[in-house]
């Protein structure tokens, strides 16, 4: 069962049903067939009862409990714009049949993409099936990438980082927290920590501003530093509110190994076309 705007995100050999919802309403699909496992037995409450906790709360959620708005496959329907029958015959086909609900990473990208992720949790809960074999839930499943698959763990080229000789990091997740809030406390993995008072940021590798969901905010701690340097090839929003944008090489431009942590290859990467736009001096 194929779950996306786009046909072929399985594979055509695997004759998949399509159901081409409207893009980032995947969690209003779940609740619509969360809302009919619950009002029709169809819950595993003995699942729920033995290894979760706080399901009472979501369950007054889902159906209106709090906020007279039950959130039932006719509600789902009318957002993620698929027939609300469609919606209750797939509950019932997953309730009574082996299942297993893959969610792709990219969702976190979309607005309030985190809930992507913990509605499917759920909803692999209810159904009662996490940790049978070929059910349950997982996240990423793709054509390269190691999860799921063997792979031979072996190390990617790469420049040692060296010792951080100051113990001074924060989770990635929090880059806005860091400029915005200088000096102030946070707590991870069991430790309270500071925020230091950065003054320069040098960024070579990766967008900022593909990651973060409230770009508004980080836009205002970009802003914080006395300089932001980074290296890119593209006119990206990081490049763009940075002060210095050093020009790196793309991928065709230059003879290099190609390699990531969730892939089973390593490649060889011939340089296609010239250096362009100074990036050698």
């Amino acid at each position: 069962m194929n779950v996306s705007p786009i046909r072929d995100d399985i594979a055509d050999h695997l004759s998949p049903e399509w159901l081409a919802i409207r893009p980032n309403t995947d969690v209003a699909l779940m609740l619509g067939l969360a809302h009919t496992l619950e009002t029709e037995g169809l819950s595993d409450h003995e699942f729920l009862d033995t290894y979760c906790v706080g399901f009472p709360k979501f369950r007054d959620y889902l159906l209106g409990t709090n906020d007279a708005n039950s959130k039932d496959a006719d509600w789902a329907a009318s957002i993620c714009e698929l027939p609300a029958d469609e919606i209750r015959a797939l509950a019932r086909r997953m309730a009574t049949s082996r299942t297993l609900i893959n969610t792709n990473w990219s969702l976190q990208r979309g607005d309030h993409g985190e809930q992507t992720f913990w509605m499917t949790v759920t909803l692999a809960a209810m159904l009662g099936k996490i940790g049978l074999p070929g059910q349950g839930f997982g996240f990423g499943y793709g054509s390269m990438g190691n999860i799921g698959n063997p792979r031979q763990s072996s190390p990617s080229p790469a420049l040692t980082i060296g010792k951080n000789e100051t113990d001074s990091w924060i989770p990635v997740a929090r880059i806005a927290d860091m400029l915005l809030h200088p000096g102030e406390t946070y707590q991870f993995d069991g430790e309270t920590r500071t925020y230091p008072d950065i003054r320069l940021v040098y960024w070579c590798g990766g967008n900022p501003f593909h990651h973060h969901q409230d770009l508004n905010r980080l836009v205002r701690a970009w802003r914080q530093p006395e300089t932001v340097i980074v290296n890119e090839p593209w006119w990206t929003a990081t490049a763009k509110f940075s002060d210095i944008v050093l020009p790196s090489t793309t991928t065709l431009e230059r003879k290099d190994i190609g390699a990531s942590s969730r892939d089973r290859f390593v490649l060889a990467m011939d340089q296609t076309i010239e250096t362009r736009w100074r990036c050698t001096e």
